[in-house]
């Protein structure tokens, strides 16, 4: 999952490198045939449980229908009491390794769509824009899925929008997978 997270900043190229993160408006930019790989690793690994694509053809189901709380509660992302009114508690996610982590990485255990985990902190804008990108389909996503355009225009022109926290609050240690290895080697 952090590999995941750590792929999508290196195939993103230089301005996602730079910023250590992928801009919701950045998603739709990211190469196809990576996401494609990356999709097919996940479904491969996880014996089609996993992945981005389906987690598109849950998120446009008809008991979800586009809606990011039916979404998170189909996909086991919330603990506690949940209902029509009431979303629970998103769970929280922490480095590999450290203690608390809520997520659930047993394919066996796990329900269907639960990983990739897309971080929805600031809104669900990264979320919704990777799931809409032509890797999965060219079926859109159901439900509001606008974004700002005025944010899109600027991102897309290059313009810099300014951090929006510094790497050292932003991005969580090196993953394992990654430390150490060449750029070349990932």
């Amino acid at each position: 999952d952090q590999l995941t997270r750590d792929l999508l900043i290196e195939i993103g190229g230089p301005q996602t490198q730079k910023q250590g993160f992928v801009y919701f408006a950045q998603a739709k930019t990211l190469p196809l045939k990576d996401m494609q790989t990356i999709d097919r690793l996940w479904q491969t690994y996880s014996d089609g449980k996993f992945g981005y694509s389906i987690q598109k053809k849950i998120w446009n189901s008809p008991q979800v229908k586009g809606d990011f709380n039916r979404f998170v509660i189909q996909i086991g992302w919330t603990i506690g009491e949940t209902s029509e009114t009431s979303l629970g508690t998103l769970k929280r996610w922490l480095p590999i390794g450290s203690k608390g982590n809520e997520f659930i990485y047993d394919t066996a255990k796990a329900p269907k769509g639960h990983l990739p985990l897309t971080s929805a902190l600031r809104g669900t804008y990264l979320l919704k824009s990777l799931l809409a990108h032509p890797a999965f389909g060219s079926e859109p996503l159901a439900g509001d899925t606008t974004v700002s355009a005025a944010s899109n225009m600027k991102v897309a022109a290059g313009e810099d929008l300014g951090p929006l926290q510094t790497m050292a609050e932003l991005r969580f240690p090196q993953s394992p997978y990654t430390e150490g290895k060449n750029p070349w080697d990932l």
